[in-house]
């Protein structure tokens, strides 16, 4: 039951990442070339973890190790994309927001290429491989925290201004706060399902609606910062 639970989880999360990457396509050309690269990066990652349930050579599980961890690029990236459009302030250079997460994914591929890691049969061993680090993993997941941490805050602090969007705001403090506990969820408790892919569904469907409110209409200027 938790294997098709588990599943049914990565196969939403895949389609509304597909969904994503064709509401890229018709938001202005700037949102449109980072939030169509973090999309298809995490859409990587997704793949790679279809194949961990399905393939029992562990030998090609080795290949995967650069897919494995792309979560740790792309959710950052959707919530600075997210907090742009919530802002609505022209006054913020959406350039130095694309070559800030460029060079963010850059070093992200110098780090996993460098790091060791350990593969792991899940305790349901249905649900497949999972990936570990060696050393520092909780210092990994700590950065990982207080960048939700961050954007909950931030989120918190637009949602209470007069005409914000409710609605979106709303779901990025939901995807925050809900990746928050899933990060703390294992250091507590056995770890359910092997992922972080609630939290990631929840940060899909934000990005997916922000994207929503800036495609391009007919006779409607849309405006996509400097």
């Amino acid at each position: 039951m938790l294997l098709y639970t588990y599943i049914i989880l990565l196969v939403i999360t895949s389609i509304g990442i597909l969904v994503g990457i064709k509401l890229s396509l018709r938001v202005p050309n700037k949102i449109k070339i980072i939030s169509s690269i973090s999309l298809v990066i995490l859409l990587l990652r997704y793949i790679s973890l279809f194949i961990m349930i399905f393939q029992e050579n562990i030998k090609y599980m080795y290949m995967l190790e650069s897919f494995y961890f792309l979560y740790f690029v792309c959710i950052p990236i959707f919530g600075v994309i997210c907090l742009y459009i919530l802002l609505r302030n022209d006054n913020i250079n959406f350039k130095y927001v694309v070559l800030i997460s460029f060079l963010y994914i850059i070093m992200y591929f110098i780090w996993v290429l460098r790091a060791s890691v350990k593969i792991i049969l899940m305790n349901n061993y249905n649900l497949g491989y999972a990936m570990n680090l060696k050393n520092n993993l909780w210092y990994v997941d700590i950065i990982y925290l207080f960048i939700n941490v961050a954007f909950l805050i931030v989120t918190v602090n637009i949602f209470n201004k007069d005409r914000s969007d409710k609605v979106g705001g709303t779901l990025i403090i939901f995807a925050s706060l809900f990746t928050i506990v899933i990060i703390m969820l294992p250091y507590l408790f056995n770890n359910i399902i092997p992922q972080y892919c609630m939290g990631e569904l929840i940060w899909v469907i934000a990005l997916d609606y922000c994207l929503s409110k800036t495609v391009k209409r007919p006779g409607k200027r849309v405006k996509s910062g400097k």
